[in-house]
């Protein structure tokens, strides 16, 4: 694979290559202090494990990182004298010779009320080493900056003093004025001076995410972030989330590549006494999932979805909320339906997609939702639907627990107007009840030949939808998804959402899309994409893969599948 096409003809494409290169070529990491050199009260911090990413992308020792090397050295041949070549090209065989040690963490970071600039942080091994070659290149190219030299650093500085690099034995910390006030060499000694004082160490929020093995970790602040927002935009937001601490949260994330998995989380914490009281009720509007309804769904769905609820939880919750108690204080009636449909779902609800079959044009949709109150829902789709609680209403008439109630589209119009183009009338699109099976219906495809119904309606026990012929929500499946192997993962969680790319691609039309693009070499490797939230606040996120080759990780097909995008789109 050409990964990197002949895009090194220049300075620019010099340095982006050798960044390259350099981070590809790391050899170990671990966490390191140098991230002291931030202060406390950093928005944001993303932490980047280099030489784990590297170790699993498979590119050690290929011919990619040979190729990247050589187009370096061709472009530096061109560009520059051969001093600076040969010091090039030392660099290329041992990174270690630039100063800078991409085995240890580099940090990304966000500004904050106190240091307002953005950049990152890396580990230094030599600054002599990287003095020589910032001095090098500053002699190659005269608009590159100028150094200068103070007694615990020295800073490299951009001609416009918007952008500086900052070094000593330890640090190295590039910094970018966001703002414009041209203070960057000042507030980096600053930094300098205080930095074994008071830092982002000092955070618990930072110590948390930095403990944590993960090959990509991210920590954001948001009682900081508030502070360097735009005053109205922060007032916004405020207004926004009235009665929310949204500044007593903190919110975690990270990503790993596994063996065969890449995996990502993102998880809130709770700072503040008020926002852990918030999310204490929050958990307990979430009710665990146990999966009892992927037996009413055939084996053939290629994506499932559910929820846990606790109904009057949740709308206790919601009630404290001054703008939304206005709301239901302006429509009396409207907010007691809602309340009582509301009150009405407690447990958990699912959905399952399953691509169309035969001439059909949608995929089939099936769902479900716990109940408690059958005759509230009921209340609401009459209401929905226009078909009040009388003789001809959905409601009316059950003949026992199983039974439901609905409507159908069936009226066709025969007019000779706008709608000549279609070559054919349009359903109605009307609610309208069958008194055979009692279901409600409405009509997804106006212009259809033959128009495509979805059907919905109660039991005593569940609220059910679905756009399937023969549809039957009482019944079971024999060859259903209870039987799938990610149905045990699913149990214990408060959602779930899950897309099985092993049915997905057995699909004739899928298949043939799928040829046509890069994918194609690819499609056989995925099994899985599964997201999960846990209480209080968790969500994680898995894809997951399959049928790899010997020396083959999820991160490596990942970075050929690039490649490859790159080599017939770029």
């Amino acid at each position: 694979m050409n990964i990197v096409k002949d895009s090194f003809s220049n300075v620019r494409g010099l340095f982006t290559g050798l960044m390259l290169l350099l981070v590809t070529v790391a050899v170990s990491s671990c966490s390191g202090d140098h991230a002291r050199i931030l202060p406390e009260d950093c928005a944001g911090v993303v932490k980047i494990d280099v030489k784990s990413i590297f170790d699993k992308s498979g590119l050690k020792g290929s011919s990619d990182v040979k190729d990247w090397k050589e187009k370096i050295l061709e472009a530096a041949d061109k560009d520059f004298s051969s001093s600076t070549c040969k010091r090039i090209e030392e660099i290329l065989d041992d990174p270690s010779e630039l100063g800078v040690d991409l085995r240890k963490p580099v940090y990304i970071y966000a500004p904050s009320k106190s240091f307002p600039y953005a950049g990152f942080v890396a580990k230094v091994l030599d600054d002599d080493d990287l003095y020589r070659f910032l001095e090098m290149m500053a002699d190659e190219e005269d608009n590159l900056g100028k150094f200068k030299e103070y007694d615990n650093y020295r800073t490299f500085v951009s001609p416009d003093g918007k952008e500086a690099l900052a070094f000593n034995g330890d640090v190295l910390i590039l910094a970018v004025d966001v703002e414009g006030g041209g203070r960057v060499t000042r507030d980096l000694g600053k930094r300098f001076d205080e930095m074994d004082k008071t830092s982002i160490l000092d955070n618990p929020e930072f110590a948390e995410m930095d403990g944590r093995d993960d090959d990509v970790a991210m920590c954001l602040m948001m009682d900081n972030l508030m502070k360097v927002m735009p005053a109205s935009v922060a007032e916004n937001v405020r207004k926004g989330t009235q009665g929310f601490d949204v500044e007593g949260y903190s919110v975690l994330a990270g990503l790993s590549f596994g063996s065969e998995s890449v995996d990502a989380y993102m998880e809130t914490l709770a700072m503040s006494d008020k926002a852990k009281k918030q999310m204490k009720e929050s958990a307990d509007i979430q009710k665990e999932v146990t999966g009892k309804y992927l037996e009413k769904v055939s084996k053939e769905a290629f994506a499932a979805g559910g929820f846990g609820f606790d109904g009057p939880a949740f709308w206790k919750m919601i009630c404290k909320n001054e703008a939304v108690r206005k709301l239901l204080d302006e429509e009396p009636e409207k907010a007691r339906m809602i309340e009582d449909v509301v009150n009405a779902v407690s447990g958990e609800g699912f959905f399952a997609l399953t691509a169309p079959r035969g001439d059909d044009k949608y995929p089939l949709l099936s769902g479900f939702v716990d109940i408690k109150n059958r005759s509230a829902v009921d209340a609401l789709m009459a209401e929905i639907t226009g078909l009040k609680a009388d003789g001809n209403s959905a409601a009316a008439g059950l003949a026992s627990s199983d039974s439901v109630a609905v409507a159908e589209a069936s009226e066709v119009y025969d007019y000779d107007d706008a709608y000549d183009y279609w070559e054919r009338a349009p359903v109605v699109p009307e609610f309208s009840r069958d008194p055979v099976t009692g279901y409600f219906r409405y009509c997804l495809d106006r212009y259809a030949d033959n128009p495509k119904f979805v059907s919905f309606g109660t039991t005593e026990k569940m609220f059910f939808f679905s756009n399937e012929e023969g549809f039957k929500p009482e019944g079971k499946v024999s060859a259903s998804l209870a039987k799938a192997d990610y149905a045990g993962r699913i149990k214990g969680k408060t959602s779930f959402m899950v897309v099985d790319f092993r049915t997905l691609f057995e699909n004739a039309e899928m298949r043939e899309e799928i040829s046509r693009t890069p994918f194609k070499n690819y499609s056989d490797n995925l099994s899985t994409f599964e997201m999960y939230s846990e209480k209080p606040a968790k969500v994680t996120a898995s894809l997951r893969f399959r049928d790899m080759g010997k020396n083959e990780t999820p991160l490596s097909l990942i970075v050929s599948f690039i490649a490859d995008c790159v080599n017939r789109y770029a």
